[in-house]
């Protein structure tokens, strides 16, 4: 008998023709226990195969492909792929032509911003949100290519050719002061144009129009060339920057003054220990910024160069913007909350009062006190003497005012925004002697336009006030005037009279100096840069009215 027959245990009940067996109760246990060995055995060997088969298709990695998780993502996976396989980017328009037609000319004539327009027109004809994003990010990275560094989010100093800088003979100092010895030269000289005042944008339209080839004279009324970007200091005759050239706009600046100065550099403002930031103050509303180093003490030297009777004024001030900064914070913080969250918040309970105090302040009563002359000194009618206006408007715009009245202006303001923190700008390589960069410009500048055949002058002298003592010469015909020159007084007592074939301009309204190329010179031959910028830009001549 075999024992894997199932019927092999049936054999004695054969051939019994009786309807009811009375079995012993052993016999059936026997015969139960048998049957249940029988199953467990084919069960193992079924649970063999299939572990074989197992290993033969997936080998080790059976245990990870047929784990539940893998075996979801597997799921979710080719569910994706069977979407993107019938993924269509761009759909047909959800309305007629006509329709979006008259959609677009409507957000035009609203003036709607162009992004916007560009965003419901792509809506309108269902255009897939990735291929959007796709092509957003495209153009990002092709900008950032193309044009670097972006403004304040520089992240690439320019890169500049090394160039060997000409050797040039030394043709006199920095600043000139109009002597009888020069002006006796200068008179003898026949000039081009008189430019009157010496700021960035004075001296780079006379070395563009003395490349041009014209003869031009630069006239400081001051005592210091380019009064715009540097200031002395009246104690130690040190140079201070005023302005922080090219605020990310280094790509514009490097092709408006290549021609000018070819040896120019850039490097990055700050160093890398402290992540390339710094912090710029705003001196005057034109845009002119004071470079400012870490620290107190640096802080309270560069704004006491601007103003050395205001020192204790100007110490007193930051102490107190120092004392108070963490206060300001936390109550713009709490502030900015609404109404229920305050009631609930722990900053607000006990310091309430002190940040109310805090913003009580306004800017012009912190400035009347800050500025009040020192002592019992009186005015001549017998009235408290009144601060120095200019002291009091530089000191003003330490607080941003962006033109709203200083009484509007909380101090708590100002602690948020005395100090800027900027990254990524660029400015110029300070020169050998240790000048900063806008000194080192407007050495380069000046060099270049006595290279060229030019002068630059100031009329009057570095240890006395700059005085009006010169008038313009004009020619009269049938009530029209013409400036052609002007005249004065030198030290001494002796008469100067320096004149110009074409015409005298004004530093003043030279704010792009593009302005002053003449039309019928072929300025692309030297940059092309200028000739795109001068026909984007209508020709404003700047005259002096009489």
């Amino acid at each position: 008998m075999r024992l894997g027959a199932e019927d092999a245990f049936a054999w004695p009940l054969r051939g019994l023709d009786t309807e009811e067996l009375d079995l012993d109760e052993e016999l059936l246990a026997d015969l139960s226990s048998v049957k249940a060995l029988l199953g467990d055995w084919r069960s193992l060997a079924s649970f063999r195969r299939l572990n074989r088969e197992l290993d033969e298709k997936y080998g080790v990695f059976r245990f990870i492909i047929l784990h539940p998780a893998c075996q979801w993502l597997l799921k979710t996976f080719g569910e994706q792929y069977e979407a993107w396989r019938h993924l269509e980017l761009v759909g047909g328009p959800i309305t007629g032509l006509t329709t979006i037609a008259v959609v677009m000319f409507t957000l035009w004539r609203a003036k709607i911003p162009t992004s916007y327009v560009l965003l419901a027109l792509l809506f309108l004809f269902q255009v897939h949100p990735l291929l959007v994003v796709s092509i957003m990010g495209a153009w990002a990275v092709w900008r950032d290519a193309r044009r670097k560094p972006l403004g304040l989010l520089a992240k690439r100093p320019l890169p500049v050719k090394a160039q060997t800088p000409r050797v040039l003979e030394p043709s006199g100092d920095f600043d000139r002061f109009l002597t009888a010895a020069v002006a006796a030269d200068l008179q003898a000289q026949t000039w081009d144009h008189i430019v009157m005042g010496s700021n960035l944008a004075a001296l780079h339209t006379a070395v563009v129009l003395a490349k041009l080839g014209r003869k031009v004279l630069v006239v400081e009324p001051g005592a210091t060339l380019a009064p715009d970007l540097r200031r002395r200091n009246e104690s130690t005759g040190e140079e201070l920057d005023m302005r922080v050239l090219t605020l990310g706009n280094v790509d514009w600046y490097n092709n408006l003054l290549k021609p000018c100065v070819p040896d120019i550099k850039w490097r990055r403002v700050g160093n890398k220990s402290d992540g390339y930031t710094h912090t710029i103050l705003y001196a005057e509303a034109g845009g002119d910024c004071l470079l400012l180093r870490p620290g107190r003490q640096r802080l309270i030297d560069a704004v006491t160069v601007l103003h050395p009777t205001q020192r204790k004024a100007i110490e007193s001030l930051i102490l107190n913007v120092e004392q108070t900064r963490a206060s300001a914070y936390t109550y713009f913080l709490v502030r900015s909350q609404p109404t229920w969250a305050r009631d609930w918040n722990f900053l607000d309970r006990g310091m309430s009062d002190a940040f109310d105090t805090l913003a009580a302040n306004n800017v012009a009563d912190a400035l009347a006190r800050v500025l009040k002359p020192a002592g019992d000194e009186q005015g001549a009618d017998g009235s408290e003497a009144a601060p120095d206006s200019h002291a009091k408007a530089t000191l003003g715009s330490l607080f941003h005012l962006e033109g709203l009245p200083a009484k509007d202006i909380s101090v708590a303001a100002y602690v948020m925004n005395v100090s800027r923190s900027l990254w990524g700008l660029h400015t110029i390589v300070d020169d050998e002697a240790g000048s900063g960069p806008a000194c080192n410009l407007a050495r380069k500048l000046v060099q270049a336009l006595r290279d060229l055949g030019g002068e630059a002058i100031t009329l009057s002298q570095p240890e006395k006030p700059a005085t009006r003592a010169w008038d313009f010469l004009t020619l009269s015909s049938e009530q029209r005037h013409k400036i052609v020159g002007l005249s004065g007084t030198m030290e001494g007592g002796r008469k100067f009279s320096l004149k110009c074939s074409r015409e005298v301009i004004s530093a003043l309204g030279l704010a792009e100096s593009l302005r002053r190329v003449p039309k019928e010179v072929d300025v692309p031959s030297f940059c092309s840069r200028f000739g795109l910028l001068r026909e984007q830009r209508p020709r404003a001549r700047v005259v002096f009215k009489l």
